[in-house]
């Protein structure tokens, strides 16, 4: 078996490696793929990432009448025309699989180019322009998918020349395929399309599900745009896969964790609309961050109290933890203060007087003591809270495939 990675292809500006993968697939007529093409996400909190840090990965049967170095440079043309200018693409060509551990590394960690060449250096590779690509690539190929949550993602791409213009998928044709089952992730539920991308690059929308046939069948339904071709993907997109479980005591910068601790403080907000509270769990504290483009996630956030026993998923950047999801596992009590309380001996409503100093009927000045709180009850329940799909990091399991 020939197992092909790429990686680092595109940038902010344009490109896009999936798309240049499904070049590769065309220049390569004479080799069988084996299965579909991966579409493989690793570490989203990689600083020199681009939107969702995929790689590829190809599988092929073997064809002796090519050599690796044959194949590179085929590949390796590809590259150089369609790879955007700032980007660093790497190729790497292995004929033996890869160690599944490197990939656990990719997707948890932050890795450099010294780091994965013991990796390969018995493959074919080569990296351009800096060549920080031959990471993805190699985790790419060492992501053992028979052995992770696995999903689909059909992505269809525009003519090139509609490439940096806007996109015309309308509402109705992305609610019709939303419906088809195992489809997920196509549309916030304030109506925003989560499918389609707004960058400039060739994607024309990408449609997710754990159902490939349903995807297929969803490839007639969207428009008006119509795609020029299509590539169905397997991934590891909503396995959660980037998250450890650990604790706040050995928590690190640039790594996604699922942990528990309690609430320490009340949620409160900054300019800008974006949330914090703080989490403890055995006397060691952080900051969690629930983001404005996390929309109404915030809400949730906000009805947390102290002593709120919880689960959070998230990323750790800059002593922060940025929230993916979180869970209740143990709500603690809720009071609320009661309204003041009306007047004795003529019923008009009494005012404060000082802290703790009760209340004072302005009419007849009756003094009434200070009336207990109110218990009421939480305003969430123990179920798992999570950002619109249009805010939800690729890798980020979604609420609905949650056991």
């Amino acid at each position: 078996m020939i197992r092909i990675g790429i990686d680092d292809t595109d940038s902010l500006e344009g490109g896009c490696t999936t798309y240049l993968s499904s070049k590769v697939i065309e220049e390569l007529p004479e080799l069988s793929l084996i299965g579909e093409p991966r579409l493989v996400r690793l570490n989203p909190n990689v600083p020199w990432k681009t939107r969702g840090n995929g790689a590829i990965a190809l599988s092929f049967k073997s064809d002796s009448s090519i050599t690796d170095e044959e194949l590179l440079n085929r590949i390796l043309t590809i590259v150089k025309s369609d790879s955007h200018p700032s980007s660093q693409p790497g190729v790497v060509i292995s004929r033996k699989k890869l160690p599944t551990e490197l990939y656990w590394k990719g997707v948890r960690s932050i890795l450099s180019k010294d780091k994965i060449m013991p990796f390969i250096e018995k493959t074919t590779f080569k990296g351009l322009r800096g060549g920080r690509g031959l990471i993805g690539a190699a985790c790419a190929i060492a992501w053992d998918f028979k052995k992770s949550d696995t999903t689909y993602e059909l992505l269809a791409y525009r003519k090139k020349n509609k490439w940096g213009t806007s996109r015309n998928i309308s509402k109705d044709t992305v609610n019709t395929v939303s419906r088809l089952d195992g489809v997920f992730s196509c549309m916030d539920d304030d109506g925003k399309i989560s499918m389609v991308p707004h960058s400039p690059c060739p994607v024309l929308w990408g449609l997710r599900g754990t159902n490939s046939d349903s995807l297929l069948n969803g490839l007639k339904y969207l428009g008006p745009e119509k795609a020029e071709k299509s590539l169905l993907f397997l991934t590891n997109q909503g396995s959660d896969d980037h998250l450890q479980e650990t604790s706040l005591s050995e928590i690190e910068d640039g790594i996604c964790v699922k942990l528990r601790g309690k609430v320490y403080s009340t949620p409160y907000s900054i300019q800008g609309g974006h949330r914090f509270f703080d989490l403890i769990d055995n006397n060691k504290t952080i900051t969690c961050a629930a983001y404005e483009p996390s929309g109404d996630f915030r809400i949730k956030v906000d009805k947390l109290v102290q002593g709120d026993d919880i689960v959070v998923c998230g990323s750790l950047s800059q002593g922060t933890l940025n929230l993916e999801k979180f869970r209740v596992l143990r709500f603690e009590n809720r009071y609320v203060k009661p309204p003041n309380p009306l007047c004795t001996k003529c019923q008009a409503r009494t005012h404060s007087v000082g802290k703790d100093a009760g209340y004072k009927c302005r009419i007849c000045s009756t003094k009434i003591s200070k009336p207990p709180y109110k218990s009421v009850l939480p305003e969430l329940d123990t179920c798992w809270y999570e950002p619109p799909s249009s805010a939800r990091r690729h890798l980020s399991k979604p609420v609905a495939l949650m056991d």
